[in-house]
């Protein structure tokens, strides 16, 4: 049963999504939230790991840094589950010579996921700094497996972070908007112009796949979850 805080939340955040899309979309997407929280309720992550990375947030009650607040998206975390098939669908990797970004990391449960594995850094990111001290504290209290050599968050805007010259995965849960994520993608894009590095992107609920191939990279694999789709993207060496 929703509580009383759950259904403020969710009248907010359809009020919110209503003044940006048509009222079928809004209400498809308040249908699907309540899903999210039944599957939260069965895979109880924060219950076992000792986190605190549950919950809805609308964009309304998310403080932030940098000018693209309107190109934001509500926080939700992503379910281990969905996160294991994404990352299935990306195949094999070496994680020792990657580094795995989340960009949009909200409270840090992606970063979590992503440092059960040996990748050579873990970086979240995310505009809110409200979000990134939430991450941090989630860091210090997971109990879960760390096989990473290093976690870094940072608050920052997406548009202003500085891609890594190692080859990367990049985690996309439908952070930002159009205007944003093209930047965004022309910077990665670039990056790889400029010296011998493959960025894998994984992209859950791929609303603007169309920017991303106009920036430069090529749709590998595709796969659909319990609650959205998802899309594997690749550019640069070897890709």
């Amino acid at each position: 049963m929703l509580s009383i805080s759950d259904l403020r939340t969710d009248w907010k955040i359809f009020r919110q999504t209503m003044r940006d899309s048509t009222l079928k979309e809004a209400l498809v997407d308040s249908a699907e939230y309540i899903r999210i929280r039944r599957h939260e309720r069965r895979e109880r992550f924060d219950e076992r790991f000792g986190t605190e990375t549950n919950g809805i947030v609308g964009l309304a009650d998310i403080d932030s840094i940098g000018t693209h607040q309107e190109e934001a998206s509500h926080y939700l975390p992503t379910r281990k589950q969905e996160f294991d098939r994404m990352m299935a669908t990306v195949g094999e990797i070496d994680h020792g010579e990657h580094v795995f970004v989340d960009l949009g990391c909200g409270k840090g449960r992606v970063v979590l996921l992503a440092a059960e594995k040996p990748y050579k850094k873990v970086v979240g990111v995310d505009f809110s700094p409200t979000f990134i001290s939430q991450a941090k504290e989630n860091v210090e209290r997971y109990t879960g497996p760390v096989a990473t050599h290093e976690i870094e968050l940072l608050a920052i805007d997406a548009v202003d972070f500085v891609v890594p010259p190692e080859n990367l995965v990049v985690y996309l849960f439908s952070p930002f908007g159009p205007p944003v994520f093209d930047t965004v993608m022309r910077n990665l894009v670039a990056a790889t112009k400029k010296r011998k590095q493959k960025i894998t992107i994984v992209y859950y609920s791929p609303d603007y796949d169309d920017v991303v191939r106009e920036a430069g990279f090529t749709l590998v694999a595709q796969g659909k979850g319990d609650h959205w789709p998802w899309s594997i993207y690749s550019v640069g060496e070897s890709a």
